[in-house]
């Protein structure tokens, strides 16, 4: 009888290793192997953008640059970080000045540049408002009211990570950005386990100078633990 429940454990034990096997060869296979989405481009996308915007928390890069008569502009350079939909911060420079500020539900907390201090205004919806749109929701960069076109350009590599990628031809949502440009493009990157959104890119040409450009580079990080505070 002892030998029977001794074959029984061991057995136990061998069915326990091979199922951990067969999950760790799992993994790795969908790490290392291209995985084509099985939902359509538009469906992909669609998703990507929702779950993104519904992520609890992330840290983002924004960048617009334009190239005017040849020469580069820096529009926007900043680093934001959200948790939840009420609380932000940003950090770098907007129209080549230098800006830092917290919005914490209704409240906002802007430095000034020239005193260091922080200035706080009670009852400030600017989440809420046109100003700072763009970089208060990233993702506003890439609204559209309908794609065109869309190419699936397969599995890449994006900050060491294989990720799926797709290229846009929108009819973009934003009329401001319609006034002066055309010819949208955007580009997505998009990781394969969750889903979400790891970069976007938007270019387009102008209006009146085909040699004039726009480009919007967005990228997201999700795993990066923090929290957002009020500075006073």
């Amino acid at each position: 009888m002892r030998n029977f429940f001794a074959t029984v454990n061991l057995n136990r034990r061998r069915f326990v290793v091979a199922v951990l096997v067969f999950f760790c060869l799992l993994y790795l296979s969908y790490r290392i192997i291209p995985h084509k989405p099985a939902l359509p481009s538009r469906t992909v996308i669609a998703k990507a953008l929702n779950d993104t915007a519904r992520a609890g928390s992330f840290i983002y890069r924004l960048q617009m640059k334009t190239i005017i008569n040849g020469k580069e502009g820096v529009y926007t350079d900043i680093e934001g970080r959200r948790k939840g939909k009420d609380r932000i911060y940003i950090k770098g420079r907007i129209t080549e000045s230098d800006i830092e500020f917290y919005q914490i539900g209704s409240t906002t907390y802007t430095k000034d540049q020239v005193s260091d201090d922080w200035i706080k205004i009670n009852d400030n919806q600017l989440n809420q408002q046109e100003i700072f749109a763009a970089e208060l929701n990233p993702l506003a960069n890439f609204g559209y009211r309908e794609i065109v076109e869309v190419t699936y350009d397969g599995i890449v590599k994006d900050r060491e990570e294989k990720v799926w990628k797709y290229t846009v031809k929108p009819i973009v949502g934003d009329s401001y950005l319609e006034i002066l440009w055309k010819d949208f493009v955007y580009e997505f990157w998009i990781d394969r386990g969750s889903g979400l959104l790891t970069r976007g890119v938007v270019t387009a040409v102008s209006k009146t100078n085909p040699q004039d450009k726009l480009k919007i580079e967005v990228s997201f990080d999700y795993d990066t633990a923090f929290e957002i505070e009020p500075p006073v």
